[in-house]
Parts: structure tokens; sequence; C-alpha cells
């Protein structure tokens, strides 16, 4: 597992360099810091930036298997696999804002 990252230490840097117009590399030389550590701020970033700019709910598939599509009225509880080990009974279908976040919630678990 890749160490963590200051971002408030390197990202100063990062924006440095690139105001700079230069690469990581040789910005790292210049100024005596791991090139390594540049490279895993700069990456620590982007996943940063890219979570927080992802619409909820459309960053990652998520499958759906459908047994016996009961008629509305005949539904009288809901079953969510959510992973192997964890799996919802509903009395009816949750709400969709809760439900959503419940997933995102379980999706950062370890």
């Amino acid at each position: 597992m890749m160490a963590e990252v200051s971002l408030l230490r390197w990202q100063p840097h990062l924006e440095a360099a690139d105001q700079a117009g230069l690469s990581i590399s040789p910005y790292a030389r210049q100024h005596g810091l791991s090139r390594h550590t540049l490279y895993m701020a700069r990456k620590a970033l982007r996943q940063r930036d890219k979570a927080a700019t992802a619409p909820a709910g459309r960053d990652r598939f998520v499958g759906v298997r459908v047994s016996v599509p009961p008629a509305p009225s005949a539904v009288s509880s809901v079953e969510i696999r959510v992973s192997e080990r964890v799996l919802l009974r509903c009395p009816q279908w949750p709400d969709p804002v809760w439900l959503a976040t419940l997933v995102r919630t379980l999706d950062q678990r370890p």
C-alpha cells in the first residue's frame, strides 16, 4: 500500500513546478526534493480531484440480478445484496438518497 503523502506540504511544490514549466524530476532536483514523493503527491491530488468531481453513483458499475419481477402490489419486502457478506432486507423500497449514501459509505470500508 502506498504511504500517505501530505498534500498540504507538497501541493505548493507541484503548483510551482507547473508554473515554472518544469516536469517533476527537474523541479525535485533543483529543490533537493524526492521526485518519488512528488509523483505520489501528484497522483494523490489527481485521485482526490477526480473523486470530488465524479458524479455520485456514476463512477462505477454496479451489477444487478433480478430473479422474478413481482407485480408492484405483490412486493412484501426488498432484498439488496451489497456484498457477499451484506444483504439488506427492507419492508419496502428504501429512499434512493439514503440507499446511495449507504452504498457510498460501505464502498469506502477497507
